[in-house]
């Protein structure tokens, strides 16, 4: 007060959500602790001051440096003296767990047909990607893209995946067979949209030769979603060229597929060679 302003200290009040918006309105500025529970409508609110407010929407995992990273510069002075940090190192573990541990519940919420649009629309395909581009872990890389395959079974969620099907192309390349087969299954979802599937034909030269080193793989899956994705690029004029290309390899090998027993591999042969 002596300095004109007037200060009201309400340690409680953001644990009740609904009645921090509606104070909000009657203030100039606020402060507020971590456990204040905030949410978009609260951000908005907060967003009517004409000054000092700098937006940061809450998300999965955690953002700067003060939590993950800060401690261990004691946890590495402490070791020049011998000194345990157990509990900063046990809180480490947790933190790297928690986006493998996020990505697993929203995998058990993709699980269900009715959820998977919801996701798309909230932006966790998004999510998923950003995930796997900052975290280098393999677990969480394949979890990722097994989830971003689930959610890409309900064909209306296309729209969301069109800003990243280089990235999808990216994933079908990569060294780790498992990563391969998640992104292989989610790319054979999003050809079923016109624009996804036109992304993929660009590459498609280099989806062909993916395309035939699966088919010659001694791994059944990899023989289905092989022949699943390549009946579905070759609608497009370009793709057919391109499998027919030379001494055509790639047909070469999904036609070594006719003697497989696999009635899911000759159903998507007679898929393929009807187009």
């Amino acid at each position: 007060r002596d300095r004109g302003i007037d200060v009201d200290f309400m340690p409680d009040l953001g644990k009740d959500k609904e009645k921090l918006r509606e104070l909000i309105g009657q203030y100039d500025g606020l402060a507020i602790r971590s456990a204040t529970k905030v949410t978009p409508k609260i951000l908005d609110a907060a967003d009517t001051k004409p000054f000092g407010f700098m937006r940061f929407d809450p998300g999965p995992g955690w953002g700067g440096h003060c939590i993950p990273i800060d401690p261990f510069y004691l946890t590495w002075k402490a070791r020049e003296i011998d000194l345990p940090t157990r509990f900063i190192e046990l809180a480490g573990e947790v933190n790297r767990a928690m986006p493998l541990h996020t990505v697993d519940t929203v995998a058990a919420l993709a699980d269900c047909d009715a959820n998977r649009k919801k996701l798309a629309e909230a932006g966790y395909a998004e999510v998923l990607f950003r995930a796997m581009a900052t975290v280098r872990d393999k677990q969480l890389r394949r979890l990722c893209t097994r989830v971003l395959g689930m959610i890409a079974r309900d064909e209306s969620c296309a729209e969301v995946f069109r800003p990243h099907v280089a990235a999808v192309v990216e994933l079908m390349a990569h060294d780790d067979p498992e990563t391969q087969l998640h992104a292989a299954t989610l790319g054979a979802a999003l050809t079923r949209d016109e624009a996804c599937r036109r992304d993929l034909n660009r590459s498609v030269t280099r989806v062909a030769g993916m395309l035939k080193r699966w088919t010659e793989s001694p791994d059944g899956e990899f023989h289905r979603v092989a022949l699943h994705l390549g009946s579905n690029l070759v609608v497009d004029p370009e793709a057919k060229t391109e499998m027919m290309r030379g001494t055509a390899p790639t047909l070469k090998a999904f036609m070594s597929q006719s003697r497989s027993k696999d009635p899911e591999v000759q159903l998507a042969l007679a898929a393929f060679l009807s187009k």
